[in-house]
């Protein structure tokens, strides 16, 4: 899972309404993207005011249903569900200095987790957990130019990451181009406790990340934003819950498997380097009725093989003018499957394969989404509620939903 980085946004109506970019990422396991947003940054739609706070407190909810599509992965349970509380404070010490800092805990229950719990040398809960701690500093150094630099570390049952963060945010004089370049860095420790429950030993994860993002107010109505990531990673990056299933009539009825399979489990393998790029574009245009319109697309590729595209347009409208407003969106997402996913393999077909995962989220789907979202200003005050229902075409249907409340002290 992974969620996209707030981006800085304008305070005035325009602004209300003015671009925010939000990355629609392949859908890959948490352990394989950077964790939480871009540390440094502003939180949404800061003011500069000296001396200005801002408490945020966020909960999101994510259920993933296993229906057993077909081209999902039969041998194993996907069900999935994570509940997310976030407490984000921003504060603003001077007119160029501000600080943030960001607590995120997950409560994770799935089937592949519980399933551990049947093996006399797994020893952990039925379900997972994640702590995150996120510090982010910013400072004006001169008129237009901003730099940003933030620290990040966190800890589950099986995984522990720490990085950093940097940026440097170059704005127009008059404030309609906006140039931001950010790397990041994630040093991680991977707890290989196996599909089998035994604990394999830690092993080492690096990734790095170069971003380039250009902002643009074309008109006093229509605002544009297009950039490009790189991503490169090195270490063991498969998730070793993961097993890759080979089936075989003689193996007998496997219990650890849906529907006791008949077939082997072998441990997931994957290249030990990535290299992943994307590049993404948004355009918002504001009508005077009160409604802007956005499109957003993305296009990623990978060095093992997975290319995914996203298209997405929104609409955002006023219900009530300067205090209730609505967005509606729908997202279209095609997959294609990395070079060493195989949903099925028989004993037949003659030795493991080298590279090898069952993993649905590397393999091809489509999906549809669609969400609803509402925000209520009622200064200091804003609450905001929304949900996402995302159809796959390999069966593992999703829910996100989300609410926060945000007070400027």
């Amino acid at each position: 899972m992974a969620a996209p980085g707030p981006r800085g946004a304008r305070t005035s109506a325009l602004a209300a309404l003015s671009l925010a970019l939000a990355l629609a990422l392949a859908g890959t396991a948490r352990a394989q993207e950077a964790p939480g947003p871009d540390a440094g940054e502003r939180a949404p739609e800061a003011e500069e005011a000296p001396g200005r706070t801002t408490v945020t407190a966020r909960t999101s909810y994510y259920a993933q249903e296993d229906r057993r599509g077909t081209r999902g992965n039969p041998f194993a349970d996907e069900t999935l569900t994570v509940i997310e509380p976030v407490l984000l404070l921003d504060h603003q010490a001077d007119a160029d200095t501000g600080w943030s800092v960001q607590l995120s805990h997950d409560l994770v229950t799935s089937a592949s987790i519980a399933k551990l719990d049947n093996f006399p040398l797994q020893s952990g809960a039925s379900g997972d957990y994640y702590f995150g701690l996120d510090l982010g500093l910013r400072q004006r150094v001169a008129p237009g130019v901003e730099l940003g630099v933030g620290a990040h570390g966190s800890f589950e049952r099986d995984y522990r990451s720490f990085g950093g963060s940097a940026r440097v945010t170059l704005t127009s004089a008059d404030g309609n181009d906006a140039l931001t370049i950010a790397g990041r860095g994630f040093f991680d420790t991977v707890v290989r406790i196996g599909y089998d429950g035994i604990n394999r030993g830690p092993a080492a994860r690096r990734t790095g990340t170069l971003e380039l993002t250009y902002y643009r107010a074309l008109t006093p109505w229509l605002h544009g934003e297009a950039g490009t990531s790189l991503t490169w990673q090195e270490g063991a990056l498969e998730t070793p819950l993961n097993s890759f299933v080979v089936a075989a009539a003689f193996a007998g009825a496997n219990p650890y498997l849906v529907g006791g399979f008949a077939g082997f489990e072998h441990p997931e393998a994957l290249p030990e380097r990535r290299l992943r790029g994307a590049w993404f574009a948004r355009a918002r245009a504001l009508l005077p009725t009160g409604t802007a319109l956005e499109l957003g697309g993305r296009y990623y590729a990978d060095s093992w093989g997975l290319t995914a595209v996203t298209l997405e347009p929104a609409l955002h409208q006023w219900l009530v003018r300067d205090l209730l407003r609505a967005r509606v969106l729908y997202r279209h997402h095609v997959q294609r499957a990395a070079d060493a996913y195989d949903r099925f393999f028989a004993f037949s077909e003659g030795a493991l394969p080298y590279r090898r995962t069952q993993d649905p989220d590397l393999g091809a789907f489509r999906s549809h989404a669609v969400g609803l979202g509402l925000t209520l200003d009622l200064a200091p005050w804003r609450l905001d509620v929304g949900v996402d229902r995302v159809w796959r075409s390999d069966g593992l249907h999703q829910w996100w939903a989300t609410a926060g409340l945000r007070v400027d002290l």
